[in-house]
């Protein structure tokens, strides 16, 4: 028992951390997209 939820938390911990990168790789991407609208949209003006 006690070995299999050691490995459950592992896993858990790690996707965790996989997921964290992720999101903060989405919010940088994202920032980055919105950051090139702004530029396309001021020089469209």
């Amino acid at each position: 028992m006690d070995s299999k939820t050691n490995r459950a938390k592992k896993c858990y911990v790690w996707i965790n951390k996989k997921s964290k990168m992720v999101t903060s790789r989405i919010k940088y991407e994202s920032s980055l997209v919105n950051q090139l609208t702004l530029t396309a949209d001021d020089a469209a003006k």
